[in-house]
């Protein structure tokens, strides 16, 4: 009998960073390996991944990453986890090509996988399966043993539509699991809709929704939307054609899922009139896409509203639409969008009703498919703690078929480990994990919590030093200097002018060290550390202070 183990480095209590590992016969499948964005940036930190140290300490036993649904709390942390493990990630085409565009620079080991078409890795069969939700290209995984069936499910909702895009394979998923067995759900929770309906039900009119606000556009309709709503994405191209409109994707990744929803033939591009973004000047009726990260989008659109972006700025005839539901965290950005939105001279700018969701599941979606995987154990997943009390309160009225079978509803931290022997559940098998959440820097780089500790401690005790100098290329010189101290030492007296000596030697070195700009040994960063070194050794030998220093270049 296979030996069946589970526990979350991520994703349980917390919207964000899902990285979720089932262990069979000490062999490791990671699912999902997602990243958290904070509602606000702290200490220079924009996202945090999970901690992946129990990965590192068994990388020889991690048979592979599969990715279902790749929103950006599934799939956000893959770089990072790929830089230190050559691993493949089993996923269907459409859902690679959506990796590739979120991270353009990274090359990734895709081993592809196709609907209803079983693989075998180290005894396991795995059978990826079609779910419906807000992506075209979504799947779910059974992970099949001997005694065991542990099914795999993101969010996921009953749909019968004959649509390629919204067709799924639930019906033969539930005929697939074997109820001989024993059967484990793993199901993305999220926040459960209040509706008694089916989502599907009360989702379908916003392509009518949709439609209705670009034919009252009068002029261009601009829409911004996150980068998981294919659905709606799809409407915008309906609309397109029912109102005779040019449409433009704006960003690259975004023609490039069109293109792959083409390939897969979930839609048929030609039939469309899409036009190349750089042309989007010529159009004064186009519906303009702008599809993006949670994490990018409002950045994006301060750059147009600002006129800082090359090709695209509003007219007074434009219409702005933001098309995705308020993210909890992200209130305030929606609200300074729209406050800047109503200082520039523009049509109208509006923000998607309430009533049209996103295709997330509700109570019904969850209890019809428990009913069809009849699990006897269920462990709920990306959410919060509240959303799995919830999930269990609603599967817990649902009847079981058989009756030597009982439901049980794991809900348990990340970190634990839980072991199942047949129709047995252990949570004491292993010492609970110590997970430290790894944040990332706005460089896109991994801090450690022991650094930020000791940065803070030493900004209290010795302030911060910012060093900023405007360079010349074609001279390979410093043009301009400024310095800012913050709470380092008190700028009066004896102290100003040899604050000003350490400023001279700090840029006659910089100086000397762009004598080798234009060498292709160069390299900018290695010059901002020197001057750093050069500056903290000034500092502490005539103040005895060790600030954090700070140094900016600006090229001209």
């Amino acid at each position: 009998m296979a030996k069946i183990e589970f526990v979350a480095l991520g994703g349980l209590d917390e919207y964000g960073k899902a990285c979720y590992l089932l262990i069979i016969d000490e062999n490791i499948f990671i699912i999902n390996c997602g990243i958290l964005i904070p509602s606000t940036v702290s200490s220079g930190i924009q996202a945090f991944i999970p901690d992946f140290s129990y990965l590192w300490e068994n990388k020889q036993r991690i048979k592979g990453v599969f990715i279902g649904t790749p929103y950006d709390h599934n799939i956000g942390a893959l770089n990072y986890l790929i830089k230190e493990l050559n691993v493949p990630i089993y996923t269907n085409e459409l859902n690679a090509q959506v990796i590739k565009s979120y991270f353009p620079k990274t090359n990734f080991n895709f081993s592809l996988v196709h609907e209803l078409k079983p693989i075998t890795i180290a005894n396991v069969n795995i059978t990826p399966f079609k779910i419906t939700n807000t992506f075209g290209g979504s799947f779910g995984f059974i992970f099949g043993t001997d005694q065991h069936n542990v099914i795999y499910i993101d969010d996921a909702i009953l749909c019968t539509s004959r649509m390629s895009f919204l067709a799924n394979d639930l019906l033969t998923m539930g005929k697939l699991v074997d109820n001989k067995k024993t059967n484990i759900l793993i199901t993305a929770t999220g926040k459960i809709e209040e509706r008694s309906e089916f989502s599907i039900t009360s989702g379908s009119s916003v392509g009518a929704y949709i439609s209705n606000l670009v034919y009252s556009a009068p002029g261009r309709f601009i829409v911004a939307l996150y980068s998981w709503e294919e659905y709606k994405l799809l409407q915008l191209l309906k609309a397109s054609n029912e109102h005779h409109r040019p449409i433009v994707f704006y960003n690259q990744a975004t023609a490039d899922i069109i293109n792959a929803f083409d390939q897969q033939k979930l839609i048929t591009r030609n039939k469309y009139d899409v036009v190349d973004a750089k042309n989007l000047g010529k159009y004064d009726d186009a519906i303009i896409v702008i599809m993006n990260a949670k994490h990018e989008m409002f950045e994006q659109l301060h750059q147009i509203i600002t006129n800082n972006d090359p090709n695209l700025q509003f007219r007074p005839n434009d219409t702005f639409f933001f098309a995705s539901q308020t993210i909890n965290g992200l209130e305030r950005k929606e609200a300074n969008l729209f406050n800047d939105l109503s200082l520039i001279d523009i049509h109208q700018a509006i923000k998607i009703d309430k009533k049209y969701h996103d295709l997330r599941p509700a109570a019904e979606d969850h209890k019809y498919i428990t009913s069809l995987v009849n699990p006897q154990f269920i462990i709920p997943c990306s959410g919060l703690y509240m959303d799995f009390i919830k999930y269990k309160n609603i599967v817990s009225r649902i009847v079981v078929n058989s009756t030597d079978k009982q439901q049980k509803v794991l809900i348990i931290p990340n970190g634990l480990f839980l072991e199942f022997n047949d129709r047995v559940v252990k949570s004491n098998v292993k010492p609970v994990l110590d997970l430290r959440p790894s944040p990332i820097n706005l460089q896109g780089e991994i801090e450690f919590f022991d650094s930020l500790i000791r940065e803070s401690t030493q900004m209290q005790a010795n302030g911060i030093m910012l060093v900023n100098f405007l360079i010349d290329k074609k001279l390979k010189k410093i043009t301009k200097t400024a310095y800012d101290l913050l709470g380092v030492i008190d700028l009066d007296g004896p102290a100003k002018e040899a604050l000003k000596q350490i400023e001279t030697d700090a840029e006659n070195n910089a100086n000397k060290l762009l004598d080798d700009y234009d060498r292709p040994e160069f390299d900018i960063k290695e010059f901002k550390n020197t001057i750093r070194k050069k500056v903290s050794k000034l500092m502490h030998g005539r103040f005895e202070k060790d600030p954090i220093v700070v140094v900016s270049t600006l090229f001209l």
